[in-house]
């Protein structure tokens, strides 16, 4: 019966929660913001398309980028492993496992036998193994997901196989031994401030420059200007729109479209560089959640109550916030290139 003794964290968000616990493990201690932070996890996208039922808003970057991103700003190698196989699969887990590492996993929560949230499915959906024998399977997840539990080698196989929108072919992730992580783990504190503006530069840049009009701030105002239409181009806005609003809110967002727990990150910043200036963006994007979270408010009032208004009103909004995050990110930009002008690194730098 493998299983690996780990002090469990469930945090907001369901890649961050998976990372900080594999990481944690091997002795890497990083706060969940601070990994979706370093992870250049904060980004927007409006995406629509013909087979999908209504339009999805998401606040951060396209999942699995977490783990590269972190690679690169801190130099932690990570083991992933991809299989169309259900036996291999499950081969990939129990030897990790057997080695004494978590296993970090990807599948659609709706197959999870714990999960209390089964209104869609959600193929890019990370949960964290320790355990797996004849009887099932044992993962950590997040707080809203109860902080996990077990579910039968069946629903595991299903949930991890299963295809859609942002799914991968049992995607397992775990992090890679040998001296490179023995010397993270000893230049930690040294490494993290070089990582933070690394990271900061790298956000910003994406956030600022998206390649297409329906990702970062420009997202942001494509979605103001469709948001109005949504009562007469959704089909069943009242069951669609409460949903559209969930995804933003409650389903593992930490609130406010990520702004919420980005606002952390750069307060942890602060702390970690001693730039007070990060203190006023950090408190800019704590007003910036709030405004997520009330556009959330909006669209699902709409959905209930058929209200043009509302969704009027949350087209303002957005728009709001488009000019407010670009000003933010700007400031950003800014703080990072001044810090790297001394640190060998170029606030341009790509994923």
């Amino acid at each position: 019966m493998p299983e690996v003794r780990h002090k469990p964290y469930s945090g907001e968000h369901c890649e961050s929660t998976m990372l900080a616990n594999l990481l944690g493990q091997q002795g890497i201690d990083l706060s969940e913001e601070m990994v979706f932070g370093l992870g250049m996890g904060l980004n927007y996208i409006h995406w629509e398309a013909r087979n999908m039922p209504f339009p999805f808003i998401g606040g951060r970057v396209k999942p699995d980028a977490l783990a590269e991103n972190l690679s690169t700003v801190l130099g932690v190698e990570f083991d992933v492993r991809e299989t169309s196989s259900a036996s291999r699969a499950r081969d990939n887990a129990l030897q990790a496992l057997e080695a004494g590492k978590l296993v970090g996993l990807k599948l659609d929560h709706y197959h999870l036998e714990y999960f209390p949230e089964k209104r869609v499915h959600f193929h890019a959906h990370y949960a964290t193994l320790y355990r797996m024998d004849g009887e099932g399977a044992w993962l950590i997840d997040t707080k809203g997901a109860g902080g996990g539990g077990r579910t039968s080698l069946d629903s595991l196989s299903e949930a991890r196989s299963a295809k859609g929108p942002m799914s991968s072919k049992s995607r397992s992730v775990t992090v890679k031994s040998g001296p490179r992580l023995e010397a993270l783990r000893a230049q930690l504190a040294d490494k993290l401030r070089a990582a933070f503006f690394k990271a900061l530069a790298a956000n910003a840049h994406a956030y600022l420059n998206p390649p297409i009009r329906n990702l970062g701030y420009k997202g942001v105002l494509k979605s103001s200007e469709s948001v109005t239409r949504w009562l007469d181009e959704i089909d069943n806005p009242a069951g669609s729109l409460p949903i559209i609003a969930m995804l933003m809110e409650r389903a593992g967002t930490g609130g406010g479209l990520f702004r919420k727990m980005y606002g952390r990150f750069l307060k942890q910043g602060q702390e970690l560089t001693g730039l007070a200036a990060l203190g006023s963006v950090a408190t800019g994007f704590d007003a910036i959640a709030a405004q997520w979270t009330a556009v959330a408010g909006l669209i699902e009032q709409a959905g209930t109550c058929s209200s043009r208004d509302a969704l009027s009103e949350a087209s303002r909004l957005m728009a709001e916030i488009s000019g407010r995050e670009r000003s933010a990110f700007m400031t950003l930009a800014a703080l990072a290139l001044d810090a790297a002008g001394n640190a060998g690194f170029s606030g341009s730098m790509q994923r």
